[in-house]
Formats: C-alpha cells, structure tokens, sequence
C-alpha cells in the first residue's frame, strides 16, 4: 500500500551488505534469506537484514501488511532458525536429506518457517515453525519440477486483519 519494493533472496556466505540496527546484522551459516527494503522510487535503502540459523533457508514469498510489516513464507533446515516466544510451533521436525535444485543441502530436512518483520527491519515480530517430522515445504516429486527452484513453490498472503494463510508443499 506504501509503495515500497522488498527483495528476497539467498547468501551463501558473509557480505550481504546489512543496514545499521537490523534485525539479524550476521550471516548465520550454510545459506541464510536476506531481505531488504527500499523507498518508493528505489534510490535509497530502507533496511537490509539476514535472517536464518545454522542450516538452510530460502524464501518462497514475501507479502507486506497496510502497516509496512512483511511476512516470509521460507523453508528452512535450521534447529535455530529464529522463532519467537508463545509461537505455534518453536521446534524444527525436519525429515530426509534434500538437495535443493543441485546446490542446497537440507542435511536434516526442513519444515516451512512462517515470519514477520516490522516495518523498519529492526524487529521480529513474530516467527515460527510449520512442519511435522517428514519434509515440509519443499516440492519433491521430479513430475511437479519443470523450472529453477520448482522445489520450492508456495505462497504466504495475508487478509485485512493481517491474518496469515499459508499454501506450500
């Protein structure tokens, strides 16, 4: 509703260039989401943060509320991966070793991670695990993958009330 234009994607290693007071400022490990977040016109940067634990993450999609707060619909392969108090789910049940489009290693699986930034990245507002104990969120059958990345479709959306729904493999 803003305007503003939110980018995601994957680091492999440290140096993604990460905005002073943002949420998650260090590379985590293996590969980790980053976001960032620019003006209306995309001269200038809002916020750039990580956001990943040991393991493997990528982001399937991002969806931004009225209030300037994003939502990431991301598969990770992390038992760290960052999930805040009282959240639904706040234990990572992976599943079986999944190489994710020749180049990711869920070495232990992964489950979906549903999170939420404020509207200055400084901030988790909310976070949490989605998944039972085989893979969740990721596509692994060879007849559904056409494309780059087919292995990881799904989508996160939100309602006026910003309540959260959530559709992935």
């Amino acid at each position: 509703d803003q305007g503003h234009l939110f980018t995601g994607g994957n680091a492999f290693n440290i140096g993604y260039p990460t905005t002073t007071g943002a949420y998650q400022v260090n590379y985590g490990g293996n590969v980790d989401i980053v976001i960032s977040k620019f003006t209306q016109d995309g001269s200038s940067l809002i916020y750039s943060t990580y956001l990943g634990g040991s393991g493997a993450e990528v982001p399937a999609s991002l969806v931004a509320n009225a209030a300037g707060e994003l939502y990431i619909m991301a598969i990770t392969g992390s038992s760290n991966f960052p999930v805040t108090a009282g959240a639904f789910d706040m234990s990572f049940n992976g599943g079986t070793s999944y190489t994710l489009t020749y180049v990711i290693q869920y070495s232990n699986g992964s489950d979906v991670a549903i999170s939420c930034l404020n509207d200055s990245g400084t901030q988790l507002l909310y976070s949490t695990y989605l998944g039972g104990t085989k893979n969740d969120g990721l596509n692994v059958s060879s007849n559904l993958k056409y494309n780059y990345a087919d292995d990881v479709r799904g989508e996160v959306l939100i309602d006026a009330e910003s309540n959260v729904y959530v559709v992935g493999s």
